[in-house]
């Protein structure tokens, strides 16, 4: 019978296992134990790595050798969920780890007495203790629900909504056609950088490997004064040319907003939809351009241009740019601009800020300034490294800068819908960091 030690950090496998499955990942946890003391947890993640590596035991091994800075792990307890596999169980003994407690055996495929006795194989050099079957029903039980839910979808009829909310290789094969044919360029620039997080979610029209349709959302904390507003924003709507009339976007878009009915929900949207997205309850909302009538001319700064990598780390450090409209967890989106349409225009400002800006004949937009430091117009505007600039427009409320300005309408192809209660300030805007 297990001890009440070995119950216990079973139970913690167990959540990580929890873990495993909803994020569609066969449901797989795992502890690392010294010394009556949780070092490390981990869990299944194959499908989210597109790794065959990926087993919880080799990630809680990874994260045990992070922990102790050595490979040789004498004195630590693996307690995993179901009996490892035999490559599982081959690191496993290589590791030299104390003590394997594994919960469901494996009488097929199991590296531990069940398949295989990778473990007590007389050959080896080290033979780990063995405890099987601690808290086995449990985890069963969990396995069991998540292959028949999984047979459930694939019983699910053609065309069926596909809800993805990690990074996944296959989506992303998916979507980047539909993008590129939609919108004309690909999103492989931002999946690059790792910002897509449990904040994104995406909803999707598949027919076998195609892409039919798709909407994304993402979960944002709105700053809007001293009020905190949870909301969704809706992007990278696109419905592939060839099935447009067939009501797809309507029914994802209808399907999202249920879901969060009582969630605030704004867009962007082009000229060419003014009048879809009302029918989803979505208003539009005046979003206007803050200009400052300021003149300049800098003809002996030199430039020192930022490649999106060097900028990341003062971007992951921004401080709140704006008292009026900005969001605390902004920064994916935001990674979205840096390496996209944000990267030709990057300029250092001394060692510790950057500006994002471009130049247009004789007017400055000025699309994001983040770093480790606040700043004033008046230490800014000599630090600038352009010519000739006679009005500056802002891609955000520059009220933290302390420079005057004044609101204009937007001259571009940019059109804010918003929907629910969702209280912006008027006049004002969203910041362009945070559109996406």
């Amino acid at each position: 019978m297990a001890d009440a030690a070995d119950l216990e950090f079973m139970r913690l496998a167990l959540e990580e296992a929890k873990e495993a499955a909803a994020a569609n990942e066969v449901p797989i946890g795992a502890v690392a134990v010294l010394r009556g003391r949780v070092i490390a947890r981990a869990r299944n993640r194959v499908e989210e790595r597109h790794s065959v590596t990926a087993h919880a035991e080799l990630e809680l091994l990874r994260a045990v050798e992070n922990e102790l800075c050595d490979w040789r792990m004498e004195e630590v307890t693996f307690y995993v969920t179901k009996e490892p596999c035999p490559m599982c169980a081959g690191a496993l003994v290589n590791a030299r780890v104390k003590r394997i407690v594994y919960g469901l055996p494996d009488p097929r495929c199991g590296g531990c007495g069940g398949g295989l006795d990778v473990t007590g194989f007389s050959g080896q050099l080290w033979h780990p203790e063995v405890t099987g079957g601690v808290l086995a029903e449990d985890s069963g039980r969990l396995l069991r629900s998540f292959f028949r839910t999984g047979r459930e979808k694939q019983k699910t009829e053609k065309g069926a909504i596909h809800v993805q909310n990690y990074q996944s290789e296959s989506y992303i094969q998916r979507c980047n056609p539909l993008m590129k044919q939609v919108f004309g360029r690909t999103l492989e620039h931002w999946y690059r950088t790792g910002a897509w997080n449990r904040q994104f979610e995406c909803y999707a029209k598949l027919d076998g490997p195609r892409m039919l349709a798709q909407v994304g959302v993402v979960h944002l904390t709105l700053l809007l004064g001293e009020t905190k507003c949870q909301a969704i924003e809706l992007n990278g709507v696109a419905v592939s040319p060839e099935v447009r009339g067939r009501g797809y976007a309507r029914e994802l878009l209808a399907h999202i907003l249920q879901k969060y009915a009582s969630t605030p929900a704004f867009l962007f949207a082009n000229d060419t939809v003014l009048d879809f997205y009302p029918k989803f309850g979505f208003r539009r909302r005046r979003d206007l351009l803050p200009v400052a009538m300021e003149a300049f001319d800098h003809p002996d700064l030199v430039p020192n241009r930022l490649s999106p990598d060097e900028a990341r780390p003062l971007l992951e450090q921004r401080l709140r740019l704006s008292t009026a409209t900005d969001a605390e967890d902004g920064l994916p989106i935001a990674l979205f601009h840096l390496y996209g349409d944000y990267a030709p225009h990057i300029y250092a400002i001394g060692k510790d800020l950057a500006v994002v800006a471009r130049q247009q004949g004789t007017t400055l937009h000025i699309s994001d300034l983040f770093g480790r430091r606040e700043i004033d117009w008046e230490t800014l505007l000599p630090q600038l490294p352009f010519r000739r600039i006679e009005r500056i427009e802002f891609g955000f409320t520059p009220d933290r800068l302390g420079v005057s300005f004044h609101w204009e309408e937007r001259q571009i192809d940019r059109n804010l819908f918003v929907r629910g209660n969702l209280n912006l300030p008027d006049p004002g805007t969203i910041p362009e960091s945070l559109e996406s």
